[in-house]
C-alpha cells in the first residue's frame, strides 16, 4: 500500500469509486427504463380500453316471405356506443343520402312488390346520433308484399354504406 504523502496511487480506492459510478449508471439506466416500460403500459391500456369500446353496427334483414314483411334493421352489437355520422343508401348504382318517402316508394314500385306498402321507414339520421350498445333502429319495413316477389331480391340490390365512430373519434364504415 502506498504512502499517501509519498504521492503514490491507491489503486483499490479508484476500484471502488469505478464500481460505485458503474453502479450509477446502472440505476441510472434502470429507472429510465422502468419509467419507459410504464409509459408503454399506459399507452397499452388507453389502447385496451378503445378496442373494448368499439362500437360494430350491423344490419339485420328480416325477410319473412309468409307474412309478406320486410325490413331492415340497424343494430349496435359491438362494445361501446357508436355515433353515427351518415347512411348513404345505394340501389341499382344510385346513390341516395336521404330516404324520402318518394324514393323508398320508388324503389317499392320498381321492385315489383305489387301493393307492398311501407309500414316503417327512416329519412335520415342526424349526424352525431348516439347508438347504445344493443338498442335496434329500423331504418324500414315493408308489409304486404306480392307472394310472388323474390324476397332475397331486394337485399341483392339494395345496399348501406354506414358512417360512423366511436367515442374516441374512432372513424369506422361498415
Amino acid at each position: 500500500m502506498a504512502d499517501p504523502a509519498s504521492g503514490g496511487t491507491e489503486w483499490a480506492g479508484w476500484a471502488q469509486m469505478f464500481v460505485a459510478l458503474l453502479a450509477l449508471g446502472y440505476a441510472i439506466w434502470q429507472g429510465k427504463r422502468s419509467a419507459e416500460d410504464r409509459r408503454q403500459d399506459r399507452r397499452d391500456a388507453a389502447n385496451d380500453l378503445k378496442l373494448r369500446a368499439r362500437p360494430t353496427l350491423v344490419l339485420v334483414w328480416d325477410i319473412n316471405a309468409r307474412d309478406c314483411t320486410i325490413s331492415v334493421t340497424l343494430k349496435n352489437v359491438g362494445l361501446g356506443p357508436a355515433v353515427l355520422e351518415r347512411i348513404e343508401y345505394h340501389y341499382e348504382g344510385e346513390r341516395f343520402d336521404i330516404l324520402t318517402p318518394e324514393v323508398f316508394q320508388r324503389i317499392i314500385a320498381l321492385e315489383g312488390m305489387g301493393d307492398a306498402r311501407a309500414e316503417r321507414h327512416t329519412p335520415g339520421l342526424a349526424t352525431g346520433t348516439m347508438m347504445p350498445i344493443g338498442e335496434p333502429y329500423c331504418l324500414f319495413a315493408v308489409s304486404n308484399v306480392d307472394r310472388g316477389y323474390d324476397f332475397t331480391a331486394i337485399a341483392q340490390r339494395l345496399k348501406f354504406v354506414l358512417h360512423y365512430a366511436s367515442i374516441y373519434g374512432e372513424r369506422l364504415t361498415a
